[in-house]
This record gives structure tokens, C-alpha cells and sequence, in this order.
């Protein structure tokens, strides 16, 4: 039982991988298979996508580079009157007191498994109103010259997401999915300030040093998560088997100790029956930080309801 067990939770990590970049990329899983369900894949393709065999693509965890498109110098830390653990602190008190902020940023999702890879570059914004527990999303997934709009949005306990590939199985562009029994972990793992806490709190932190970031005056923390910590940002069961990194750059404002830029990596690596999997992918992100309102639209008014684990509600 112990091996069979292993299998299913390296199975599972592989279906956790794709999620986390989903949820990185700016889109919000559901709460069952995400192979099955279309709330659970948030990425849904509708054909776009690169299925031709082409070389691992690795996220290159240890040696990213951060920051490259910036033309500021950074400032090492042995020349700052602040140490790391001042900053991290305070980084964390700054983000428990958000009450709304805005995202936008540029991710590449990839997977390759049996000698297949897919590549997706997703460009997004997010308004998340913590204060009402409320998120939007709206992003485009752009692959081999197709691009596809999509959305997701989290209202009063229910996920609403919309793409053309839901009308195939559902004659509907828009779903809805009752997530209120998880609720917390769903909304936790899609509000990515509350990530990046947990990531502050769970990886290793080194202060890079001190750079100036569209004329705002920043710290630059980068943080490593490995499998353990990984589990615990992401809030997965601490015993299953992986290997997942993570390395995340964060500019802090040096006055607020707000975040204005995230930058990172992320490699999930897995071996079933001799096969690997894996699922690696990169992003950017600029914050914004003060009121936001999340309004459904009204075409959402009339999505097709599907259950918990994916089924007709």
C-alpha cells in the first residue's frame, strides 16, 4: 500500500505543480481533479498550445537571474543600515495590512512529459479586495500565434470562470463552482500577497541588497523554497513525495515595506513508472496597492453550475 500510495501522491504533486503555476499565472483552481474538471484546469487551452517533442525547458531554479530588465545598479547589503530578518519582518506586517492591491504581470507556463511539451506565455490583471474576500482576473494565453481570452472571478464563495472551451461540454462560456467548504485554501492560494507571506515565512531569505525600481527606493529579498517549504506555502500534505523549488525576488518599498515587484522560478519534477514529468515556469508581477472594487459581470449571471468534485451541481 505504501508504494501505491507513493504513486498517487507523486500524481498528485504533478496535478499540484500545474495548479500552483496556474495560480501564479493569475488564474484560480477549483477543488478536485485538475485533469478532469474544467474549473480545476484554469488554463483552459481550447487547442492552444505546443504538443510538438521539444527540449526540457528548465526553470534553471538555482541560477535565475532577477531583475535583468532593470536599469538600476543594486546596492549591496554590506552598504545598508538594515538586515535581513528587519526587512522580512516588516515586509510581512506590511502585507497583513492590505486591505486591496492590483497585479499585473507576464507568465510561461511549461510541461513536458514523454518527449511532449507545452508552452504558454499569460499575460494578466488581478484586483484583489481583501477586505471582502473578493478576486478578479482577466488574462489572455497566447501559443504558437493563437491567443485566448479568459477570466476568473471569486464572489461571495463561488468561483466564476470564463472561456470559450467551456461551451463544448457545457453550452456556456461562463461556470460557477461552489468552493465555501474550502473556501480559505482556495482563496489563501489565489490571493498572492498571502503566498508571498507564507513564502517570507518558509523559505530561506537573503537580502540582496538595496535598487530603485521605477523611482521608488527598494529592498531586494530573494527567497528559496524547497520541497518542504513548498508544501507548506502552497498548502499541500507535508508527507508527499517531491521535488519542487522555488526562487522569488521581491522589491520592497523601503518606506511602506510594500512589494512593487515579484519576480521568480519554479520547477516540479516527478517520476511515475519511470516516466517524468516536468512542470516549470516563470513570472513578473507589479503591484499596485488601495481600494478595489470586484463587481461579477452580468453575463456570469447565467453560468452553468458544476459540483464541488466536478460533476453537473
Amino acid at each position: 500500500m505504501s508504494g501505491l500510495r507513493g504513486r498517487i501522491e507523486r500524481r498528485h504533486l504533478v496535478l499540484v505543480g500545474l495548479a500552483v503555476l496556474v495560480a501564479l499565472a493569475g488564474c484560480t483552481g477549483g477543488t478536485g481533479d485538475a485533469t478532469e474538471t474544467p474549473a480545476n484546469t484554469s488554463t483552459p487551452t481550447d487547442g492552444v498550445g505546443d504538443s510538438d517533442s521539444e527540449q526540457r525547458q528548465n526553470a534553471s531554479i538555482d541560477n535565475y537571474t532577477a531583475g535583468e530588465g532593470l536599469e538600476s545598479e543594486l546596492t549591496p547589503p554590506a552598504e545598508l543600515s538594515v538586515g535581513v530578518e528587519a526587512v522580512r519582518n516588516d515586509t510581512q506586517t506590511a502585507i497583513a495590512g492590505v486591505d486591496g492591491y492590483r497585479l499585473t504581470g507576464d507568465s510561461t507556463l511549461r510541461t513536458q512529459s514523454n518527449n511532449v511539451g507545452q508552452t504558454q506565455e499569460i499575460k494578466r490583471e488581478t484586483r484583489v479586495d481583501r477586505e471582502r474576500s473578493r478576486l478578479a482576473s482577466n488574462q489572455t494565453v497566447s501559443a504558437r500565434g493563437r491567443t485566448i481570452d479568459q477570466a476568473t472571478y471569486i464572489v461571495d464563495g463561488t468561483l466564476y470562470q470564463r472561456s470559450a472551451q467551456f461551451v463544448r461540454a457545457y453550452n456556456s462560456e461562463w461556470v460557477k463552482q461552489d468552493i465555501s467548504e474550502n473556501f480559505s485554501t482556495i482563496f489563501g492560494n489565489s490571493d498572492r500577497l498571502a503566498l508571498y507571506e507564507r513564502m517570507l515565512e518558509n523559505g530561506s531569505v537573503n537580502l540582496e541588497g538595496a535598487q530603485t525600481v521605477n523611482g521608488t527606493d527598494t529592498y531586494r529579498l530573494r527567497v528559496r523554497t524547497n520541497s518542504t517549504a513548498f508544501a507548506n506555502v502552497f498548502n499541500l500534505p507535508t508527507d508527499a513525495e517531491s521535488d519542487a523549488a522555488m526562487v522569488t525576488t521581491f522589491w520592497v518599498d523601503t518606506e511602506s515595506s510594500t512589494i512593487v515587484r515579484a519576480e521568480g522560478a519554479m520547477e516540479v519534477v516527478t517520476t511515475i513508472q519511470g516516466q517524468q514529468t516536468v512542470v516549470s515556469g516563470s513570472f513578473v508581477e507589479q503591484f499596485e496597492y488601495g481600494p478595489v472594487e470586484v463587481t461579477l459581470p452580468e453575463e456570469a449571471g447565467t453560468a452553468y453550475e458544476i459540483g464541488s468534485d466536478g460533476t453537473d451541481a
